[in-house]
């Protein structure tokens, strides 16, 4: 048998790849007959050899492949770029009103999405600033006894010297106790101020808050050191220089300036105006415990661990060590927990005794809005890519003419995908400039505190103009490959293409369109009713012009100051009071005498003065008050409200003794319960005793007749008792409402994005009906000329959107019921969903449906059909 003999390979290869594939086979198949003719002839050695030569000789212009193998794309696409566009934008001149729609609906979807996707980035990146976040951690702790379970924030002050004895692995640790509102006064002039922390010496080398004057290393080392911000410092001192200068703490300490910190990042979970070393804190008197207490969760605890330093196995040893020095039995368990700095703010709405001055959010919060800026965006692409199809429907024309012209089939596709880019990157640039206008604005009307400067935009913008590309390229998506394979016969005998063509695509997005902002309105109906119920539900005491005055701690300066109060007809009554129903209290273990503290209840007290109740307007359920006529209610006393009474196993409260604040009390009055935190939260049990320490506060219950005119009588009678000590007093019922602000916050985002997700909804759906018309004229002009009554065509018109509405909300009322109930479970008292609300919200959404269309509608089937009809 002849052995059959192989050309050289290599130059196979070499010859594939230079020639065109279309070529290629049938050459390489000469090639390869000619070799073995070449074989038998002159030997297998000349054979490859001429072979190779013969490789070498078909590289010419024809054989060579093209950048494109498409014949007929040019090698230069740059200035077939530049028609495209050019052609778009002669489209968008010829469709100013539809271009203008599609242009505008889009800009603002993006514009709003940057909105809340700066908010939401804010809230995800609290604390990051901090150098050494990865390794700091907030000790916390979750005390469970048989009858009840705290998880607190805060912790006693002796656990941070412990841990930092007791451990290694530890880099630094620190702790931080509240200053109340105190008096500082500077040379003659003296202010309250509150918003202020005692802090441990190592506070500022373990956080990197920007310390612009002094030595972070050093500055809260020493007793009566004082470190302020610049806010602080210019309100003391003014132009000064604050540095060194001293000031004095209610009238008693000298506080020395040895720092003065920037502004306070919006996004820590720590905000403050002024810190004090912490060797100046004094215990304040009649308090049952000192700085070396274990049963005092007054104090907030930080960590810095070593890198090497597990968090994890760090949590049990110092549980062991906190419940070897807390004076309770092995029946309580005491867990710790150490929470990473990032987590702190989403982390802690779980955490009870968190304090005014820590901030704290919302995971759900986040994730709705997070949802919603997707809806927002989603509803405006979809609106653009409802638009583009069904503008690109008409221009079937332009596409027939284009194919007869040699245009194949995927230069037609790049062409509509590029003009949606563009299109799209035309409503990104006007969306900048909306945020660039109006950011400030929307940030003022939101309360957001957001960067709208240059750098923050510039930050942002890769991800936004990679987000409009995405959508530009999926809205051409449609018209580049289905119109872009139409028959050029049928598109030149129409002029246009069917509007039939693609209708379950934008039957599809209309639906999913009417499903966001059914959702939406619904949303912001709940989110609305629920704050105005907790801004209007009875809490159980008289909120309304109730007056809270800060008073100071001057011997003799409450007497003279209560004399003269009482004197102004303006004021009902008066009492001192340790809280004002604005989420604080303080908190105790309280046991029934003749058990033990291993049956201790927490209980949260308020200490006030005899006229508590008819200032307050709590209403007394048994027994009686404290009054002068009893000496021992000041030190024995106790009153509880019908949630203690409950907690405690009290029938018979009335006489009872209770082991309450490490003092035998017995129980002389029960109240009813009233709202002393946030409406998150179900009431709980509370105590209220006479005070034990100097109360710096007092409510006050005055006349509801011109307030304004109140306050400043007030000030007058302040002035005359305190000279000028400054005036700081305000209404109970604004700081209740300021337990709710988030909730407002959200609800007014909410709505304004309901408000914009239906416009949207609506302006898209008006631009589909138009065009739908337009392409039904000659069907109008028909049935018209047959005798079809208006009514019967607007019906005809109409039909199919309100079926799709229809569904909409058969669609959207399911889920969004789910959402609503998920929020509201954040509430102890919420609202009820009622079915009115989605019947509601869905006609309502109807109404305006059908008001966007309908004169479109009426237009259409009151024009001449001999108009319409002469072509045919």
């Amino acid at each position: 048998m002849k052995k059959q003999h192989q050309p050289p390979q290599w130059a196979d290869r070499f010859f594939s790849w230079y020639c065109q594939n279309e070529l290629a086979e049938s050459i390489l198949g000469d090639l390869h007959e000619w070799f073995d003719d070449q074989v038998e002839r002159k030997g297998l050695f000349r054979a490859r050899l001429l072979y190779w030569l013969n490789v070498l000789k078909f590289i010419n212009r024809f054989t060579l492949k093209r950048k494109n193998s498409n014949p007929y794309t040019p090698l230069n696409t740059t200035p077939m770029i530049k028609n495209y566009i050019l052609v778009a934008m002669r489209g968008l001149k010829k469709t100013k009103v539809f271009a203008s729609i599609n242009i505008i609906g889009l800009a603002l979807g993006l514009a709003s999405c940057f909105l809340i996707f700066s908010f939401v980035k804010k809230e995800l990146t609290f604390d990051q600033f901090h150098s050494k976040a990865e390794n700091i951690y907030r000790v916390t702790n979750r005390f469970e006894r048989p009858n009840r379970t705290n998880l607190w924030a805060r912790t006693p002050p002796a656990l941070a010297p412990a841990i930092r004895a007791n451990f290694t692995g530890i880099e630094r640790t620190t702790r931080l106790r509240y200053t109340d509102d105190v008096l500082y006064t500077v040379n003659d002039q003296s202010f309250y101020q509150g918003n202020g922390f005692y802090a441990d010496s190592l506070f500022l080398e373990m956080f990197d808050f920007p310390l612009v004057a002094g030595n972070r290393h050093t500055a809260l080392d020493e007793p009566g050191n004082i470190v302020l911000t610049e806010k602080m410092a210019k309100k003391f001192f003014g132009n000064q220089d604050p540095l060194g200068q001293l000031i004095i703490l209610e009238n008693e300490t000298p506080l020395k300036v040895t720092g003065i910190l920037e502004p306070i990042p919006f996004d820590s979970h720590i905000t403050f105006d002024l810190l004090i070393s912490f060797p100046t804190y004094v215990v304040p008197e009649g308090y049952l415990a000192d700085l070396n207490s274990w049963g005092w969760a007054g104090f907030w605890t930080y960590v810095e661990l070593e890198k090497n330093t597990s968090p994890i196995a760090l949590q049990a040893p110092i549980a062991e060590l906190y419940k070897a020095n807390y004076q309770n039995s092995s029946e309580v368990k005491i867990e710790v927990f150490l929470q990473p700095l990032k987590d702190l703010y989403l982390g802690s709405s779980n955490y009870s005794n968190i304090g005014e001055s820590i901030r704290v959010g919302n995971r759900t919060t986040i994730l709705g809005l997070s949802v919603v800026v997707f809806l927002i965006l989603l509803v405006a692409s979809c609106n653009f890519m409802n638009l583009s199809t069904a503008m690109s429907l008409r221009r079937g024309k332009e596409i027939g003419i284009r194919k007869v012209l040699g245009a194949v089939k995927s230069r037609v596709s790049k062409q509509f995908l590029i003009e949606s880019v563009l299109i799209s990157l035309i409503s990104l640039g006007l969306a900048l400039v909306i945020l660039i206008l109006f950011g400030p604005y929307f940030n003022q009307l939101f309360a957001l505190e957001l960067e709208y400067s240059n750098l923050e935009l510039m930050k942002s913008l890769p991800f936004f103009i990679v987000g409009t590309v995405l959508i530009g390229l999926i809205a051409g998506i449609y018209p580049s490959f289905v119109l872009a394979a139409f028959s050029p016969i049928l598109a030149l005998k129409g002029g246009h293409i069917s509007f039939k063509s693609g209708a379950w695509l934008r039957k599809g997005l209309i639906v999913f369109q009417f499903v966001i902002a059914v959702g939406l309105i619904i949303s912001t109906v709940i989110v609305t009713a629920q704050i105005e119920y907790i801004q209007n539900k009875s809490l159980g005491f008289d909120k309304e012009n109730l007056v809270k005055l800060r008073i100071g701690t001057e011997e003799g300066h409450y007497e003279a100051l209560r004399n003269r109060l009482l004197a102004n007809s303006r004021v009902i009554g008066l009492t001192k009071h340790s809280h004002a129903f604005n989420g604080s209290a303080s908190s105790g273990p309280a046991w029934l005498n003749g058990q033990s503290r291993n049956d201790a209840h927490q209980l949260s007290y308020y200490q006030t003065e005899y006229d508590f109740l008819d200032v307050s307007g709590v209403k007394l359920l048994a027994g009686r008050f404290f009054s002068t006529d009893f000496s021992t209610d000041e030190e024995s006393s106790l009153v509880l409200n019908q949630s203690a009474v409950n907690e405690l196993g009290l029938s018979d409260p009335i006489g009872q003794k209770v082991n309450f604040h490490n003092r035998e009390r017995i129980v002389i009055g029960v109240v009813e319960d009233f709202h002393f935190g946030s409406l998150h939260t179900p009431i709980g049990p509370m105590g209220i005793v006479m005070p034990f320490v100097n109360l710096e506060q007092i409510l006050i219950k005055v006349e509801g007749n011109d307030l304004r005119q109140t306050m400043l009588s007030l000030e007058s009678d302040w002035h005359e008792v305190a000279g000028d000590l400054p005036f700081e007093a305000g209404f109970v019922e604004d700081s209740i409402r300021a337990l709710y602000e988030k909730e407002e916050k959200i609800a007014k985002l909410i709505s304004t994005s309901s408000t914009l997700a239906v416009a949207l909804a609506c302006l898209g759906l008006y631009a589909l009906v138009a065009f739908s018309i337009q392409n039904r004229l000659k069907e109008i002009g028909i049935r018209k000329t047959l005798g079809a009554p208006l009514n019967h065509l607007v019906l005809l018109l109409a039909k199919k959107y309100i079926m799709l509405i229809a569904i909409a909300n058969l669609i959207a009322w399911p889920i969004t019921y789910l959402l609503a109930a998920g929020w509201l479970e954040d509430f102890a008292y919420r609202i009820s969903i009622e079915p009115i609300l989605f019947i509601a919200s869905g006609f309502a959404l109807f109404v305006l449906a059908m008001a966007t269309i309908g004169y479109q509608l009426v237009k259409a089937s009151l024009i001449s059909p001999m108009k319409y009809l002469r072509s045919e």
